[in-house]
């Protein structure tokens, strides 16, 4: 068991819907999907949040550039976006929200141990 299907384990028991339960478990299995995406993301941009490192992550991953850069873009926005895009992909029929939700998870627990 992940360490993040752990934590939503013990903390499952305030989710009293199985529905509930059911997306606590997908954000859990997203977040342990999105781990390796967030580590590769931080590779490709070293740390560097600017346009050129974000088309660099689009383009590594495969994400049309469109979506990338424009006027007033927030880059970590853009890259997070990558990240959902991708688990999107693993994880059909899943809401963007929840996806999203595990990619943040992703991101924190990673910046943790950086």
């Amino acid at each position: 068991m992940s360490a993040f299907s752990t934590f939503f384990s013990k903390i499952a028991h305030i989710f009293t819907s199985p529905k509930a339960q059911q997306v606590a478990r997908q954000i859990a299995a997203a977040a342990d999907k999105a781990l390796p995406i967030i580590a590769e993301i931080e590779q490709v941009t070293g740390g560097n949040k600017n346009v050129d490192s974000v088309l660099a992550v689009y383009k590594k991953f495969g994400v049309p550039e469109v979506q990338a850069v424009a006027s007033g873009t927030n880059y970590g926005a853009a890259l997070l976006n990558v990240a959902v895009t991708v688990l999107s992909s693993e994880f059909p029929g899943v809401p963007w929200s929840t996806l999203q939700t595990g990619a943040q998870v992703a991101f924190s627990a990673f910046k943790s141990r950086s």
